[in-house]
């Protein structure tokens, strides 16, 4: 009975022993195998799929003037008057500036007077010359003589003409005096007040005056998008424009040129778009300056093989993905050749195939042949 007792107690011991081994090794072998699933970098995926996309791109740019002056004076004098506020829509011809004008007044009045004296004398000296012809022929008066007064003659005559056009240079400079603006625009802050002194030669300006309807801006392309650009009309090219906040302005715009190279250094082309800017309230609504962002609307690319943007990365060899094969549960890199992209889309040229699943996000960590664990 005794020795009964002992082998069931070792059995026991033994089965309990047993037991505790194989709850030890499974907790073990689940901890490792969970270990290993965590090591595996977690991505989401996304499908390659065909629809039709929007040939839409979007970019920054800054508007400005089509024409911008800086109105200077042409004579020195005495700001006597100013006809304008700052701030104020100006027509063209409009009256800006009066400068004091009482000393080249006083010029003319000298030249003028200049001028009778001495066509009176030239009248006097050709009377002279005509009576003395006769007398030449009968030869009471020398030849030396005669040559005299008609060089006297002459030299009145010469001192006529240089007094007319004294009188007409000061003519023009006192209609220096009264500054107009030269075109239709937008007044900036005047830079004199009166009672200043003006000089031409310190070349200060006075103030600006830039138009501001219509407008302009520039903006910088991909070169990538140039020849979806040269194939289109450019009359059927859809502009919008939008404010840095991404509201929609209500100015229409239309695509106006690009320029004559690509700027190779940066890979971009200019281009840019001509802006209707009327006034509201006697105000324009864009200022020239200002950053708007383009949306240029190229039309419809129809069965495009497109990805989500987030799935395209970029490298010393250009753009690729990671294309997940969901038998082995691994990534591989494929380089891709690009379309045009959107905001949130990629279209795929060459690269992959359609239904072929993409790493959307958590490539940071992904290499060729990687394992991946996929998130929902």
């Amino acid at each position: 009975m005794k020795h009964t007792l002992l082998f069931l107690n070792r059995r026991l011991i033994s089965w309990l022993i047993f037991g505790i081994l194989a709850v030890t090794f499974s907790i073990f072998f689940f901890k490792k195998q969970n270990t290993i699933q965590k090591q595996f970098s977690q991505v989401t995926i996304a499908t390659a799929i065909k629809k039709a996309v929007p040939l839409e791109i979007k970019v920054p740019g800054l508007t400005q003037s089509q024409e911008a002056i800086q109105i200077r004076s042409r004579v020195d004098g005495i700001i006597k008057e100013l006809h304008f506020y700052e701030g104020q829509i100006v027509k063209e011809n409009d009256l800006l500036f009066t400068l004091d004008d009482e000393s080249i007044q006083a010029q003319l009045r000298q030249a003028e007077a200049n001028l009778s004296k001495n066509m009176a004398l030239f009248e006097d000296a050709k009377i002279e010359v005509k009576r003395n012809q006769p007398l030449l022929k009968k030869g009471f008066v020398t030849n030396s003589a005669f040559d005299q007064l008609q060089a006297n003659m002459k030299s009145l005559e010469g001192a006529t003409k240089a007094d007319q056009a004294a009188i007409d240079l000061l003519k023009v400079q006192l209609g220096y005096t009264k500054i107009h603006s030269p075109i239709t625009g937008l007044v900036g802050f005047r830079k004199v007040v009166l009672g200043n002194y003006v000089r031409t030669e310190e070349n200060t300006p006075l103030v600006s005056v830039v138009k501001v309807d219509p407008l302009e801006a520039v903006f910088n392309l991909p070169e990538r998008y140039l020849p979806h650009l040269l194939s289109q009309d450019s009359n059927k090219i859809g502009v919008q424009l939008l404010t840095m906040n991404g509201d929609m302005l209500s100015q229409k715009a239309s695509f106006f040129a690009f320029d004559n190279e690509v700027k190779s250094n940066a890979g971009i082309i200019p281009i840019k778009v001509k802006i209707e800017n009327p006034l509201v309230n006697g105000k324009p609504t864009l200022l020239p300056g200002q950053y708007v962002i383009l949306v240029l609307q190229l039309g419809m690319e129809e069965n495009a093989l497109v990805v989500p943007l987030s799935a395209i990365q970029n490298g010393q060899n250009g753009s690729y993905v990671f294309v997940y094969n969901s038998e082995d549960h691994m990534v591989y890199y494929r380089p891709v050749k690009l379309g045009l992209t959107t905001n949130t889309e990629a279209i795929i040229v060459e690269g992959i195939k359609e239904n072929e699943k993409v790493v959307a996000s958590g490539q940071i960590r992904l290499s060729d042949k990687t394992k991946v664990t996929v998130m929902s």
